[in-house]
């Protein structure tokens, strides 16, 4: 297999590690990073190991050149997938976990265990409850160690599983419930869009079984803290269905 100039590598590792500084400043400027991630894929492309397809047993001329350059693809996949959750878009942030899984996969055993791997598929997972895809859903969680999501596994995948079985029991308030604890703050992203379309399910339910419910009820069947927050909530879910009523127009 052809091998990738030394010099190509480390042009790329210099540009991931600018590139990491950039999305951990706060605020990140996320034009910025978006565009020197372009940049980087651009880099990755040239790689040899950019065909995805593991090599046979002697191909590889240089193996930690090799190495390098996996690590680098998939480290940059990594912090774009968490750049996609900042942005909040949702349709990119799959894009990057279906480009790792190959390198968690395929090359798993290539390359030492990435730390952000979890913590990833673990959005991954609520991404598809909060997409309503339960199939999807079991698919990936069966292709994950079951020593990592099963009894004592992973943390990162244990709040999602805890609520897909909330769902799938129907209980709406153990899902507000176990929504209220993440594992890190990035998740909120995907819990406040399952969060809201759950909150939108117990309202159609509050309307449909009563002409009149009081304040304090519709807050703690809402798991609203305040008032306050119900209007707020209240507002947000008319606009949200305004906005909705518009698109279907």
């Amino acid at each position: 297999m052809a091998q990738t100039s030394k010099e190509h590598v480390q042009a790329a590792a210099e540009k991931l590690k600018k590139f990491q500084q950039m999305c951990n400043q706060e605020p990140a400027d996320v034009p910025k990073c978006m565009a020197l991630l372009n940049e980087l894929k651009v880099d990755i492309a040239g790689f040899s190991t950019s065909s995805l397809i593991p090599p046979s047993a002697g191909a590889v001329k240089d193996k930690g050149l090799y190495e390098k350059e996996l690590l680098i693809a998939r480290e940059t996949l990594e912090i774009g997938a968490f750049l996609a959750v900042r942005k909040q878009d949702s349709a990119l942030f799959e894009r990057h976990v279906l480009q790792l899984k190959t390198y968690y996969r395929d090359f798993g055993k290539q390359m030492p265990p990435s730390q952000r791997q979890y913590p990833i598929m673990g959005m991954f997972l609520l991404h598809m409850l909060a997409e309503n895809r339960i199939g999807d859903f079991h698919t990936e969680l069966e292709l994950i160690p079951q020593e990592e999501r099963g009894e004592g596994g992973n943390t990162y995948l244990k709040h999602p599983i805890a609520l897909e079985r909330a769902l799938m029991e129907g209980n709406y308030n153990k899902v507000l419930t176990i929504s209220k604890d993440v594992p890190l703050p990035i998740f909120r992203f995907f819990v406040d869009t399952l969060t809201t379309t759950i909150r939108k399910k117990i309202a159609e339910s509050l309307e449909t079984a009563y002409s009149w419910v009081d304040v304090p009820f519709a807050c703690r069947m809402l798991s609203t803290g305040s008032e306050a927050e119900l209007r707020q909530l209240a507002k947000e879910m008319n606009a949200r269905g305004k906005r909705e009523a518009g698109e279907g127009g």
